[in-house]
């Protein structure tokens, strides 16, 4: 019985990081979008008046 119950957490645990696996990732390809994005448009000067630099805070 308590073998079931630990392949079963073991799936369960499997299945949840594979989903965080996947969030991941599609999170990385929005982002490497967005940059992309930024290069091309070059937006990041127009940002960089909102950020502060000595702690890397927005304003």
């Amino acid at each position: 019985m308590l073998q079931g119950e630990n392949i079963r957490i073991k799936n369960l645990a499997n299945s949840r990081l594979g989903t965080l696996t996947k969030d991941v990732t599609r999170l990385t390809f929005k982002l490497d979008k967005c940059n992309k994005f930024i290069e091309k448009e070059k937006l990041l000067p127009k940002f960089m008046k909102y950020i502060d630099r000595s702690n890397g805070l927005e304003r």
